[in-house]
């Protein structure tokens, strides 16, 4: 998902997605803004996304 470990920007809003977080999201060292409003997640959030 992070080319180079670079990614700025993800919104995701209303496509009812379900299932948790791919763990890679927090490679994304660059990553600024996640937005995952009105989808149907479940399961743990990565680790490594809080310290982004």
């Amino acid at each position: 998902m992070c080319k180079n470990g670079k990614l700025y920007e993800i919104f995701m809003l209303r496509y009812n997605f379900t299932g948790g977080l791919p763990e890679n999201y927090a490679n994304c060292s660059s990553l600024e803004r996640l937005q995952l409003n009105n989808n149907l997640l479940s399961g743990r959030i990565p680790d490594g996304i809080w310290s982004l």
